[in-house]
């Protein structure tokens, strides 16, 4: 049996987003008992979520960033992981994001698994994004995304955590990088666009187990029918 650095845990599905089911359906609280590290989001798309190091972040549509309270936030979807102290580092300098994905996970020989991924470091160009917190009914999310909020940063100190996707596991999870960024100074933050690597170090962190927990006490969850062409649309255009 694996051990718990293996196992990559999830709550819901990538597709249950495109879908604009954004009710959370776990507490923040349960889900920080399956990790110390992961990123998410909450109820109706409140924030851009970022556990580090075990404190969940998030950042608003504004681009405030606070640390939430894990009793009362709820969760739609986010992932989850206990990061190994183990892993071997990389240093990275002056890449651009397709280049740093690249060395990371080709380079290591991981396209065709889950992989956890953090970058300390100095970064530039770095365009961040964040939505509203919607109201119902909700919207599908490629029409939420088309209105999101960017905040960009030129030179900026922080953490980059994230996973890598198989295309294998496309709806499930965002296929490629799906990476969120806080600044070291808690001030600047969100769903990571685009980033180019000034000088930083990396790990990378492969599992052998993927868990996924579905909200069963969703009716909307249980009865919605996917589109599933839309949902891979708008994973493409979203992402």
């Amino acid at each position: 049996m694996a051990d718990k650095y293996d196992n990559l845990y999830q709550h819901g599905n990538l597709a249950i987003i495109m879908d604009g089911q954004y009710t959370g359906t776990m507490k923040l609280s349960e889900l920080l008992n399956h990790g110390d590290t992961g990123i998410g989001t909450t109820n109706a798309l409140g924030v851009e979520m970022i556990v580090v190091d075990g404190l969940p972040y998030g950042i608003n549509g504004k681009g405030e960033v606070e640390i939430l309270d894990g009793d009362a936030e709820t969760v739609p979807y986010a992932n989850m992981h206990y990061s190994s102290s183990n892993l071997p580092t990389f240093d990275l300098e002056n890449l651009n994001a397709a280049q740093t994905a690249d060395f990371l996970i080709a380079g290591n020989e991981l396209k065709n698994t889950f992989v956890g991924v953090r970058i300390d470091g100095t970064f530039n160009n770095v365009v961040a994004r964040a939505a509203d917190k919607q109201e119902t009914p909700f919207k599908k999310f490629a029409e939420v995304a088309s209105s999101q909020n960017l905040f960009t940063k030129d030179e900026v100190t922080g953490t980059i955590i994230g996973y890598y996707s198989p295309e294998l596991y496309n709806g499930a999870s965002a296929a490629g990088m799906h990476l969120h960024f806080l600044s070291d100074d808690r001030t600047f933050g969100g769903h990571l666009l685009e980033y180019d690597v000034k000088v930083a170090t990396a790990t990378v962190q492969r599992f052998s187990e993927l868990q996924m927990h579905f909200p069963v006490n969703s009716k909307e969850f249980l009865n919605n029918d996917i589109e599933m062409k839309m949902i891979r649309d708008s994973i493409e255009s979203a992402e």
